[in-house]
Protein backbone atom coordinates (compact mmCIF):
# COMPACT_ATOMS: atom_id res chain seq x y z
CA UNK A 1 0.00 0.00 0.00
CA UNK A 2 1.39 3.38 -1.00
CA UNK A 3 1.80 6.28 1.39
CA UNK A 4 -1.01 8.24 -0.30
CA UNK A 5 -3.36 5.22 -0.04
CA UNK A 6 -2.52 4.88 3.64
CA UNK A 7 -3.27 8.55 4.25
CA UNK A 8 -6.58 8.26 2.37
CA UNK A 9 -7.57 5.16 4.34
CA UNK A 10 -6.71 6.91 7.61
CA UNK A 11 -8.90 9.88 6.67
CA UNK A 12 -11.82 7.61 5.71
CA UNK A 13 -11.56 5.62 8.94
CA UNK A 14 -11.41 8.86 10.92
CA UNK A 15 -14.50 10.27 9.23
CA UNK A 16 -16.39 7.02 9.75
CA UNK A 17 -15.44 6.89 13.41
CA UNK A 18 -16.47 10.51 13.85
CA UNK A 19 -19.83 9.81 12.20
CA UNK A 20 -20.50 6.84 14.44
CA UNK A 21 -19.35 8.80 17.48
CA UNK A 22 -21.71 11.70 16.80
CA UNK A 23 -24.55 9.30 16.07
CA UNK A 24 -23.97 7.29 19.25
CA UNK A 25 -23.59 10.25 21.61
CA UNK A 26 -27.18 11.36 21.05
CA UNK A 27 -28.70 8.04 22.07
CA UNK A 28 -29.72 8.02 25.74
CA UNK A 29 -29.48 4.53 27.23
CA UNK A 30 -29.55 5.53 30.89
CA UNK A 31 -31.12 8.07 33.21
CA UNK A 32 -28.99 11.15 33.84
CA UNK A 33 -28.89 13.09 37.09
CA UNK A 34 -26.68 15.30 39.25
CA UNK A 35 -23.13 13.97 39.11
CA UNK A 36 -23.48 11.97 35.86
CA UNK A 37 -20.61 12.20 33.40
CA UNK A 38 -20.20 11.18 29.77
CA UNK A 39 -20.83 12.03 26.15
CA UNK A 40 -24.56 11.55 26.63
CA UNK A 41 -24.46 14.38 29.18
CA UNK A 42 -22.55 16.51 26.68
CA UNK A 43 -25.19 15.73 24.05
CA UNK A 44 -27.97 16.74 26.43
CA UNK A 45 -26.19 20.01 27.21
CA UNK A 46 -25.75 20.68 23.49
CA UNK A 47 -29.45 20.03 22.93
CA UNK A 48 -30.49 22.39 25.74
CA UNK A 49 -28.08 25.01 24.44
CA UNK A 50 -29.69 24.81 20.98
CA UNK A 51 -33.04 25.33 22.72
CA UNK A 52 -31.52 28.46 24.36
CA UNK A 53 -32.12 26.98 27.81
CA UNK A 54 -28.43 26.60 28.72
CA UNK A 55 -25.93 29.35 27.91
CA UNK A 56 -22.60 27.66 28.66
CA UNK A 57 -20.34 25.37 26.66
CA UNK A 58 -21.04 21.63 27.15
CA UNK A 59 -18.80 20.00 29.73
CA UNK A 60 -20.07 16.41 29.87
CA UNK A 61 -20.71 16.83 33.61
CA UNK A 62 -24.28 16.99 34.96
CA UNK A 63 -23.92 19.90 37.37
CA UNK A 64 -26.43 22.13 39.11
CA UNK A 65 -26.81 24.40 36.10
CA UNK A 66 -27.64 21.41 33.91
CA UNK A 67 -30.22 20.17 36.42
CA UNK A 68 -31.90 23.59 36.50
CA UNK A 69 -31.90 23.66 32.68
CA UNK A 70 -33.45 20.18 32.45
CA UNK A 71 -36.08 21.16 34.99
CA UNK A 72 -36.98 24.27 32.97
CA UNK A 73 -37.16 22.20 29.76
CA UNK A 74 -39.40 19.64 31.49
CA UNK A 75 -41.79 22.35 32.68
CA UNK A 76 -41.92 23.96 29.23
CA UNK A 77 -42.91 20.63 27.71
CA UNK A 78 -45.23 19.38 30.48
CA UNK A 79 -42.93 16.45 31.26
CA UNK A 80 -43.58 14.76 34.62
CA UNK A 81 -41.83 14.67 36.99
CA UNK A 82 -40.19 18.05 36.40
CA UNK A 83 -37.44 17.42 38.93
CA UNK A 84 -34.37 18.19 36.83
CA UNK A 85 -33.42 14.54 36.36
CA UNK A 86 -33.24 13.34 32.76
CA UNK A 87 -35.28 10.19 33.36
CA UNK A 88 -37.34 7.75 31.27
CA UNK A 89 -40.23 10.16 30.63
CA UNK A 90 -37.74 12.81 29.44
CA UNK A 91 -35.95 10.29 27.21
CA UNK A 92 -39.27 9.20 25.65
CA UNK A 93 -40.16 12.84 24.93
CA UNK A 94 -36.71 13.52 23.45
CA UNK A 95 -36.86 10.45 21.19
CA UNK A 96 -40.36 11.34 20.00
CA UNK A 97 -39.25 14.91 19.25
CA UNK A 98 -36.29 13.65 17.21
CA UNK A 99 -38.57 11.28 15.30
CA UNK A 100 -40.95 14.14 14.51
CA UNK A 101 -38.02 16.31 13.47
CA UNK A 102 -36.91 13.63 11.03
CA UNK A 103 -40.44 13.35 9.59
CA UNK A 104 -40.65 17.12 9.26
CA UNK A 105 -37.33 17.25 7.41
CA UNK A 106 -38.71 14.67 4.97
CA UNK A 107 -41.85 16.77 4.44
CA UNK A 108 -39.81 19.92 3.88
CA UNK A 109 -38.17 18.31 0.87
CA UNK A 110 -41.47 18.96 -0.89
CA UNK A 111 -40.85 22.72 -0.60
CA UNK A 112 -38.49 24.49 -3.02
CA UNK A 113 -36.46 26.38 -0.42
CA UNK A 114 -34.63 28.31 -3.15
CA UNK A 115 -37.90 30.09 -3.94
CA UNK A 116 -38.41 31.40 -0.39
CA UNK A 117 -37.82 35.16 -0.54
CA UNK A 118 -36.25 36.57 2.64
CA UNK A 119 -36.06 40.37 2.65
CA UNK A 120 -35.22 41.99 5.98
CA UNK A 121 -35.89 45.50 4.63
CA UNK A 122 -39.09 45.16 2.59
CA UNK A 123 -40.46 41.79 3.63
CA UNK A 124 -43.44 41.10 5.88
CA UNK A 125 -42.42 40.51 9.48
CA UNK A 126 -45.75 40.95 11.28
CA UNK A 127 -48.16 38.03 11.54
CA UNK A 128 -51.31 40.14 11.29
CA UNK A 129 -49.99 41.77 8.10
CA UNK A 130 -49.10 38.30 6.80
CA UNK A 131 -52.64 37.06 7.44
CA UNK A 132 -54.04 40.09 5.66
CA UNK A 133 -51.86 39.44 2.59
CA UNK A 134 -52.35 35.70 2.37
CA UNK A 135 -55.90 35.15 3.57
CA UNK A 136 -57.72 38.39 2.74
CA UNK A 137 -55.96 40.38 0.00
CA UNK A 138 -55.06 37.33 -2.10
CA UNK A 139 -57.82 36.89 -4.69
CA UNK A 140 -57.35 33.63 -6.59
CA UNK A 141 -58.66 33.22 -10.12
CA UNK A 142 -59.95 29.81 -9.03
CA UNK A 143 -62.58 31.53 -6.86
CA UNK A 144 -65.05 33.53 -8.93
CA UNK A 145 -68.77 34.02 -9.39
CA UNK A 146 -68.65 31.10 -11.81
CA UNK A 147 -66.92 28.67 -9.45
CA UNK A 148 -68.37 29.70 -6.10
CA UNK A 149 -71.81 28.55 -7.28
CA UNK A 150 -70.70 24.97 -6.66
CA UNK A 151 -70.59 25.70 -2.92
CA UNK A 152 -73.65 26.25 -0.77
CA UNK A 153 -73.77 29.32 1.48
CA UNK A 154 -73.40 27.25 4.67
CA UNK A 155 -70.58 25.08 3.35
CA UNK A 156 -66.94 25.67 4.33
CA UNK A 157 -64.47 26.03 1.48
CA UNK A 158 -62.45 23.03 2.60
CA UNK A 159 -60.98 20.06 0.75
CA UNK A 160 -61.10 17.88 3.88
CA UNK A 161 -64.77 18.73 4.31
CA UNK A 162 -65.60 17.31 0.87
CA UNK A 163 -63.91 14.03 1.79
CA UNK A 164 -65.85 13.90 5.06
CA UNK A 165 -69.04 14.39 3.00
CA UNK A 166 -68.10 11.33 0.94
CA UNK A 167 -67.21 9.25 4.00
CA UNK A 168 -70.46 10.13 5.80
CA UNK A 169 -72.64 9.71 2.68
CA UNK A 170 -70.97 6.84 0.84
CA UNK A 171 -74.02 5.92 -1.23
CA UNK A 172 -75.55 9.35 -1.56
CA UNK A 173 -73.10 12.06 -2.61
CA UNK A 174 -72.98 14.06 -5.84
CA UNK A 175 -69.89 12.66 -7.55
CA UNK A 176 -69.82 15.10 -10.49
CA UNK A 177 -70.37 18.12 -8.27
CA UNK A 178 -67.51 17.11 -5.98
CA UNK A 179 -65.34 16.56 -9.07
CA UNK A 180 -65.95 20.19 -10.07
CA UNK A 181 -65.21 21.35 -6.53
CA UNK A 182 -61.98 19.36 -6.48
CA UNK A 183 -60.84 21.02 -9.72
CA UNK A 184 -61.38 24.36 -8.01
CA UNK A 185 -59.39 23.24 -4.96
CA UNK A 186 -56.53 22.04 -7.14
CA UNK A 187 -56.39 25.33 -9.08
CA UNK A 188 -56.69 27.33 -5.87
CA UNK A 189 -53.80 25.62 -4.08
CA UNK A 190 -51.57 25.83 -7.18
CA UNK A 191 -52.28 29.57 -7.38
CA UNK A 192 -51.58 30.14 -3.72
CA UNK A 193 -48.33 28.14 -3.71
CA UNK A 194 -47.07 30.37 -6.55
CA UNK A 195 -48.30 33.44 -4.70
CA UNK A 196 -46.55 32.37 -1.48
CA UNK A 197 -43.29 31.68 -3.30
CA UNK A 198 -43.41 35.24 -4.60
CA UNK A 199 -44.13 36.81 -1.21
CA UNK A 200 -41.24 38.63 0.49
CA UNK A 201 -40.99 37.93 4.21
CA UNK A 202 -38.58 38.65 7.04
CA UNK A 203 -36.61 35.79 8.57
CA UNK A 204 -38.70 35.75 11.77
CA UNK A 205 -41.70 34.49 9.75
CA UNK A 206 -39.75 31.91 7.72
CA UNK A 207 -40.95 28.80 9.53
CA UNK A 208 -44.55 30.00 9.70
CA UNK A 209 -44.38 30.79 5.97
CA UNK A 210 -42.96 27.33 5.25
CA UNK A 211 -45.87 25.78 7.16
CA UNK A 212 -48.44 27.55 4.99
CA UNK A 213 -46.65 26.56 1.77
CA UNK A 214 -46.31 22.97 2.93
CA UNK A 215 -50.00 22.94 3.87
CA UNK A 216 -50.93 23.87 0.31
CA UNK A 217 -48.53 21.38 -1.28
CA UNK A 218 -49.93 18.56 0.87
CA UNK A 219 -53.45 19.75 0.01
CA UNK A 220 -52.58 19.46 -3.68
CA UNK A 221 -51.46 15.88 -3.10
CA UNK A 222 -54.68 15.09 -1.22
CA UNK A 223 -56.69 16.68 -4.04
CA UNK A 224 -54.98 14.32 -6.49
CA UNK A 225 -55.95 11.36 -4.29
CA UNK A 226 -59.55 12.57 -4.16
CA UNK A 227 -59.49 12.77 -7.94
CA UNK A 228 -58.22 9.18 -8.07
CA UNK A 229 -61.14 8.10 -5.87
CA UNK A 230 -63.72 9.99 -7.92
CA UNK A 231 -62.35 8.34 -11.05
CA UNK A 232 -62.46 4.93 -9.31
CA UNK A 233 -58.68 4.40 -9.30
CA UNK A 234 -58.61 3.89 -5.52
CA UNK A 235 -61.31 2.74 -3.10
CA UNK A 236 -62.80 4.53 -0.09
CA UNK A 237 -60.52 2.82 2.42
CA UNK A 238 -57.47 4.12 0.52
CA UNK A 239 -58.96 7.60 0.46
CA UNK A 240 -59.60 7.44 4.21
CA UNK A 241 -56.02 6.34 4.73
CA UNK A 242 -54.73 9.27 2.66
CA UNK A 243 -56.87 11.68 4.67
CA UNK A 244 -55.52 10.17 7.90
CA UNK A 245 -51.92 10.62 6.73
CA UNK A 246 -52.74 14.16 5.62
CA UNK A 247 -54.16 15.07 9.05
CA UNK A 248 -51.17 13.54 10.84
CA UNK A 249 -48.80 15.56 8.64
CA UNK A 250 -50.72 18.78 9.31
CA UNK A 251 -50.70 18.10 13.05
CA UNK A 252 -46.92 17.71 12.88
CA UNK A 253 -46.56 20.99 10.95
CA UNK A 254 -48.88 22.77 13.35
CA UNK A 255 -47.04 21.46 16.38
CA UNK A 256 -43.56 22.13 15.00
CA UNK A 257 -44.04 25.46 13.26
CA UNK A 258 -47.30 27.15 14.15
CA UNK A 259 -48.04 26.50 17.84
CA UNK A 260 -44.39 26.94 18.82
CA UNK A 261 -44.15 30.15 16.82
CA UNK A 262 -47.23 31.66 18.43
CA UNK A 263 -46.07 30.63 21.91
CA UNK A 264 -42.54 31.97 21.56
CA UNK A 265 -43.21 35.26 19.79
CA UNK A 266 -44.37 37.73 22.41
CA UNK A 267 -45.84 40.26 19.97
CA UNK A 268 -47.68 37.77 17.78
CA UNK A 269 -48.67 35.45 20.60
CA UNK A 270 -51.73 37.67 20.91
CA UNK A 271 -52.43 38.02 17.19
CA UNK A 272 -55.98 36.75 17.69
CA UNK A 273 -56.66 39.69 20.00
CA UNK A 274 -55.75 42.08 17.19
CA UNK A 275 -58.94 40.87 15.52
CA UNK A 276 -60.97 40.49 18.68
CA UNK A 277 -60.21 44.05 19.77
CA UNK A 278 -62.10 45.49 16.78
CA UNK A 279 -65.42 43.92 15.86
CA UNK A 280 -65.28 45.48 12.37
CA UNK A 281 -61.96 43.78 11.68
CA UNK A 282 -63.35 40.53 13.05
CA UNK A 283 -66.42 40.61 10.82
CA UNK A 284 -64.42 41.57 7.74
CA UNK A 285 -61.86 38.85 8.41
CA UNK A 286 -64.49 36.16 8.87
CA UNK A 287 -66.56 37.25 5.88
CA UNK A 288 -63.54 37.13 3.58
CA UNK A 289 -62.36 33.88 5.11
CA UNK A 290 -65.68 32.16 4.65
CA UNK A 291 -65.99 33.21 1.01
CA UNK A 292 -62.40 32.94 -0.10
CA UNK A 293 -59.05 31.65 0.94
CA UNK A 294 -58.81 31.01 4.66
CA UNK A 295 -61.61 28.49 4.39
CA UNK A 296 -59.26 26.55 2.12
CA UNK A 297 -56.48 26.67 4.68
CA UNK A 298 -56.45 22.99 5.58
CA UNK A 299 -54.82 23.59 8.93
CA UNK A 300 -58.26 24.78 10.01
CA UNK A 301 -61.44 26.62 9.10
CA UNK A 302 -62.10 29.93 10.88
CA UNK A 303 -64.85 30.51 13.39
CA UNK A 304 -65.65 33.53 15.51
CA UNK A 305 -68.34 34.96 17.71
CA UNK A 306 -69.60 34.72 21.27
CA UNK A 307 -69.96 31.60 23.38
CA UNK A 308 -73.68 30.98 23.80
CA UNK A 309 -73.71 27.73 25.73
CA UNK A 310 -71.38 25.12 27.25
CA UNK A 311 -72.25 21.43 27.69
CA UNK A 312 -70.07 19.01 29.65
CA UNK A 313 -69.41 15.57 28.16
CA UNK A 314 -68.59 13.38 31.20
CA UNK A 315 -68.49 10.16 29.17
CA UNK A 316 -65.89 11.73 26.85
CA UNK A 317 -63.29 12.38 29.54
CA UNK A 318 -65.10 15.58 30.56
CA UNK A 319 -64.73 17.18 27.15
CA UNK A 320 -67.03 20.11 26.34
CA UNK A 321 -69.42 21.02 23.57
CA UNK A 322 -69.62 24.79 23.16
CA UNK A 323 -72.15 26.69 21.07
CA UNK A 324 -70.88 29.72 19.13
CA UNK A 325 -73.11 32.59 18.03
CA UNK A 326 -72.59 35.33 15.36
CA UNK A 327 -70.93 37.21 13.68
CA UNK A 328 -69.80 34.52 11.20
CA UNK A 329 -72.93 33.60 9.25
CA UNK A 330 -73.46 30.74 9.37
CA UNK A 331 -71.29 29.97 12.38
CA UNK A 332 -70.34 26.38 13.12
CA UNK A 333 -72.95 26.00 15.88
CA UNK A 334 -71.15 23.37 17.91
CA UNK A 335 -67.45 22.95 18.65
CA UNK A 336 -66.04 19.89 20.39
CA UNK A 337 -63.35 20.76 22.94
CA UNK A 338 -61.33 17.64 23.92
CA UNK A 339 -60.55 16.93 27.55
CA UNK A 340 -57.36 18.70 28.60
CA UNK A 341 -57.42 20.96 25.54
CA UNK A 342 -56.69 24.06 27.63
CA UNK A 343 -53.29 22.58 28.56
CA UNK A 344 -52.15 21.84 24.99
CA UNK A 345 -50.84 25.31 24.13
CA UNK A 346 -53.56 25.83 21.51
CA UNK A 347 -55.56 28.22 23.74
CA UNK A 348 -54.38 31.84 23.60
CA UNK A 349 -55.08 35.00 25.56
CA UNK A 350 -57.14 35.47 27.52
CA UNK A 351 -57.61 31.73 28.06
CA UNK A 352 -61.28 32.29 28.95
CA UNK A 353 -62.83 29.48 26.93
CA UNK A 354 -65.59 28.35 29.28
CA UNK A 355 -67.39 31.61 30.05
CA UNK A 356 -70.68 32.42 28.27
CA UNK A 357 -70.73 35.61 26.15
CA UNK A 358 -66.94 35.73 25.82
CA UNK A 359 -65.67 36.53 22.31
CA UNK A 360 -63.68 33.76 20.64
CA UNK A 361 -61.82 33.44 17.35
CA UNK A 362 -60.00 30.37 16.10
CA UNK A 363 -59.76 27.42 13.74
CA UNK A 364 -61.68 24.15 13.64
CA UNK A 365 -61.67 20.91 11.66
CA UNK A 366 -64.98 19.76 10.14
CA UNK A 367 -65.84 16.52 11.88
CA UNK A 368 -68.76 15.00 13.71
CA UNK A 369 -67.50 14.15 17.21
CA UNK A 370 -70.08 13.01 19.78
CA UNK A 371 -70.46 14.58 23.21
CA UNK A 372 -71.14 11.50 25.33
CA UNK A 373 -73.34 11.57 28.44
CA UNK A 374 -73.86 8.82 31.04
CA UNK A 375 -77.05 6.79 30.61
CA UNK A 376 -78.66 4.09 32.72
CA UNK A 377 -76.75 1.21 31.12
CA UNK A 378 -74.34 2.92 28.71
CA UNK A 379 -73.10 6.25 27.40
CA UNK A 380 -75.06 8.00 24.66
CA UNK A 381 -74.45 11.11 22.51
CA UNK A 382 -76.25 14.31 23.47
CA UNK A 383 -74.79 16.33 20.59
CA UNK A 384 -72.07 16.46 17.96
CA UNK A 385 -69.39 19.08 17.32
CA UNK A 386 -66.58 20.09 15.00
CA UNK A 387 -63.05 19.50 16.31
CA UNK A 388 -61.57 22.71 17.70
CA UNK A 389 -57.89 23.24 16.77
CA UNK A 390 -56.91 26.58 18.29
CA UNK A 391 -58.68 29.54 19.84
CA UNK A 392 -58.11 32.95 21.37
CA UNK A 393 -60.60 34.67 23.69
CA UNK A 394 -61.46 38.11 24.97
CA UNK A 395 -60.90 39.00 28.61
CA UNK A 396 -64.62 39.07 29.35
CA UNK A 397 -68.05 39.38 27.70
Amino acid sequence: MSKSDLILLTIILFLLSEFEFVKAECVFKRNLYLGSRGEDVRCLQNYLREKKILNFSPTGFYDGRTKLGVRRWQKLNNIYPADGNFNSSSIIFFNKEQEEKSKLETLLKKVDLNKIKIDENNGIGDLVQYYQQVFVDFKPLAISSETIKYFSIDEPFSLSYQIYVIINNQDNFEREKIKEKNKIFSSFFKERVNFLYGLKIKSNLRNFHLAIILNDILSLELSAKLDDYLNKKIDLDELKNELGIFNLQLNLIRKSYINDYLQLTSRNKYFLLDYLSDNKILKSFLKQANAFSLGGFSLGIPFGGRIVNIIWCPCSGFARLITIGPPLPPAPPFLYVPAGFEATGAVYAYWNLYTPQVWVLGLYLPASIPCMQFGVTACFPIGFGNQILMVGTSLGP
